[in-house]
């Protein structure tokens, strides 16, 4: 808020696992720790009065956007040789926090008082780059938002913004296992060809053609995926009955 109230340059910049690193699927049934972490995920990030987006939200708008954003990252290759061409998240696992962009902790202790209480090694430096609306917007977002347009396309990416249910998901999941007789929560496999309507007739281009454009790794944070669901688990799922402490 100080930095808004005084029209000073400040950036948070968070890029994150797009699925928690867990096996199964978010639909499967065996799933429940998955769609349980997502929901807090999503209850810390946007969803609800809590928020941190809501919040930010009620005081500065639409404006909040240019102060705070979520990332995460995704990579492509052929399975192997003369292989059908994929998708996998590039699972984030380093930590790093940038602090009014002149101080940066990196290293592999999480950013918490058990991990940070001095009697560990950790890396300290120090960088002077200040974020400019010019490099933010014009490179940083609109490089991912690119890349999150062409993976979508290519790939019909889980998790994406367009799947905002349980029921949605599996129309789209059966869909393309019936269309390629393969699926996987997050690994998309791409069909031979694209096909586009030119003309009135069907034209099929190939995949990596278009995977050409992408830009690095960084892609949009879907923050409307399973936005109409409950995710928190059931009563007969064990995670029900955990209990909830934070520290």
């Amino acid at each position: 808020m100080r930095a808004f109230n005084e029209k000073k340059c400040f950036r948070v910049v968070i890029v994150i696992p797009l699925l928690p690193g867990f096996q199964g699927g978010v639909d499967d049934s065996g799933a429940a720790a998955v769609r349980t972490i997502m929901h807090w995920q999503y209850r810390t990030i946007c969803r609800g009065h809590n928020s941190i987006l809501q919040n930010l939200y009620d005081l500065l708008g639409p404006k909040m956007h240019d102060y705070i954003s979520f990332y995460g990252l995704r990579s492509y290759g052929r399975l192997f040789d003369d292989g059908p061409v994929a998708t996998s998240q590039v699972y984030v696992h380093s930590k790093v926090m940038i602090i009014d962009d002149c101080i940066s902790l990196i290293g592999s202790a999480n950013i918490n008082d058990r991990s940070l209480l001095g009697s560990r090694d950790s890396e300290i430096s120090q960088i002077n780059d200040p974020v400019v609306d010019s490099t933010y917007k014009d490179i940083w977002m609109a490089t991912a938002n690119t890349n999150t347009m062409i993976y979508q396309d290519v790939f019909s990416c889980i998790p994406n913004n367009l799947i905002h249910s349980r029921v949605t998901l599996r129309q789209c999941t059966t869909y393309w296992k019936e269309k390629l007789d393969h699926i996987t929560i997050d690994l998309g496999i791409s069909p031979e060809k694209l096909e586009s309507y030119q003309d009135g007739n069907i034209k099929g281009t190939n995949p990596m053609e278009r995977l050409e454009s992408i830009k690095g790794h960084l892609v949009s944070f879907p923050l409307d995926f399973m936005c109409k669901e409950d995710l928190r688990p059931v009563f007969n799922e064990s995670e029900y009955y955990a209990s909830q402490v934070f520290h």
